[in-house]
């Protein structure tokens, strides 16, 4: 039970960090997107360690 609600809170984390830092920050372009591909990276990383992702999953992850 624990293990479940803790993962849940780190997915809930994850999901919304980037978004308080594009609201909260003054950032170009540019530096919008880093910052949104890094999160994309690092959800894809935790997401790999939870469940076994084929090449074709990451794909469409990373696409959506």
């Amino acid at each position: 039970m624990l293990s479940k609600l803790s993962a849940a809170l780190v997915a809930i984390v994850l999901v919304l960090a980037p978004v308080l830092i594009l609201f909260l920050a003054n950032l170009g372009r540019e530096k919008m997107a880093a910052v949104v591909g890094v999160f994309v990276l690092f959800f894809i990383f935790g997401a790999s360690l939870v469940i076994e992702l084929t090449p074709q999953e990451i794909f469409v992850f990373v696409v959506g």
